[in-house]
């Protein structure tokens, strides 16, 4: 029994140390690796430092491995990590097969992070690894200089209302920082809502770099500025795209988009009603009108924030009447069908009634004068009584 015991040790330990040999079983003792074409190291069981490669945060850099495998292997695959303090990233090959004493060459694009938000540039560590379920070989700690692109923005945020109103003015507060190597001169801001054609830009100044804020001086990576936009009175309600656009002569311009809901109680400036249109101001001016109908033309004025109804006399089954600006703008082309029933004098139904009551009053009394004083006609014949 203890003879027993002591065989199936033996097996697990040696298992334990089989399985130990497999996994310090390596794919390659040597190998040439390259960043953007740059040799930065050699390993031959041990790392050699060759050069020094530097990559623009925010590009992508090819990582390459050059290896000769030591033995057969399958479903091999490479991974490189490029890690730094803002975060990192990797990329991984799909599975492929080597053999033993041929050569491999094999590829990797990563996008490279970003750098520490507090300088221009970083060294990142590049780590690579070489394996499948048996065998690996790792190459870590490979040193790789990281820098801001040369002239580049941030939009940091955009604040501003997400309901408005049709009409009002509105600001929006949009924050910048300079992301890029150099100072930004000249940083100009648009903010704009295209579908209303409204627009409006701002001088933001000069933006320097992380590595030139002086404080003392009031010069800082980040900047704060307020652009105020206007929104017509007759926009319709509904969702807009705000966009906010950083520009200056060195740099491609930076947008940001959000979307923003505008409300509005009056659309349309001319509404059809019943017997005619209501004309609605709900602007802070003044606003004029020309009616156009098949038989005449009319100038009306509207005062600021009020209403108007004009009547329309229609005298056909298709009555158009237009009403533009006195620029000639068209806003809107309404249709009307008489009713045979309604006369209109000098636009106005209550006028007609009138004259028409005062006609019939005339007669009536023209009438009863007639009839007071016509006397009598007296009877000739006559009859007595006893």
């Amino acid at each position: 029994m203890d003879a027993k015991k002591i065989l199936v040790s033996l097996f697990a330990i040696a298992s334990i140390l089989l399985l130990a040999a497999s996994a310090t079983a390596v794919i390659t003792n040597d190998a040439i690796i390259k960043v953007d074409d740059v040799i930065v190291a050699t390993y031959n069981g041990a790392v050699t430092l060759v050069d020094s490669a530097s990559v623009i945060a925010g590009e992508t850099a090819t990582v390459k491995v050059e290896f000769t495998a030591l033995a057969n292997a399958s479903n091999v695959k490479l991974r490189a990590e490029l890690e730094g303090i803002e975060g990192s990233v990797t990329a991984v090959t799909p599975l492929f097969d080597v053999e033993a004493g041929k050569t491999y060459v094999k590829t990797l694009t990563i996008k490279v992070p970003s750098v520490d938000k507090d300088s221009v540039n970083e060294v990142m560590t590049l780590n690579l690894r070489l394996w499948n379920s048996g065998s690996e070989t790792e190459v870590s700690n490979l040193l790789v200089n990281v820098q801001r692109e040369a002239y580049t923005a941030k939009v940091v945020s955009v604040n501003v209302d997400s309901s408005l109103k049709a009409g009002e003015n509105f600001p929006v507060e949009v924050v910048v920082r300079n992301t890029g190597y150099n100072d930004l001169e000249d940083v100009y801001v648009t903010v704009k809502i295209d579908a209303l054609g409204i627009a409006k830009t701002v001088y933001f100044g000069n933006i320097v770099n992380v590595d030139n804020v002086d404080s003392s001086n009031d010069l800082f990576d980040t900047v704060r500025g307020i652009v105020s936009l206007t929104l017509p009175f007759d926009v319709k309600e509904g969702k807009y795209n705000l966009e906010v656009v950083i520009k200056n002569d060195d740099s491609a311009p930076v947008t940001q988009s959000q979307e923003v809901f505008v409300a509005n109680g009056f659309p349309e400036e001319v509404i059809k009603v019943a017997n005619g249109l209501l004309l609605v101001n709900p602007s802070n001016e003044l606003r004029m009108y020309k009616i156009v109908t098949p038989s005449s033309e009319t100038i009306e004025s509207v005062q600021a924030g009020t209403s108007k109804t004009v009547s329309v006399n229609a005298t056909s089954t298709e009555y158009t009447v237009t009403v533009l600006r006195l620029n000639g703008e068209v806003v809107g082309t309404f249709t009307f069908e008489s009713t045979g029933q309604q006369l209109i004098v000098n636009g106005s139904p209550v006028v007609v009634l009138t004259a028409i009551l005062a006609v019939v009053f005339l007669i009536l009394v023209v009438v009863l004068v007639v009839l007071m004083t016509k006397k009598p006609k007296k009877s000739e014949d006559s009859e007595s009584y006893y």
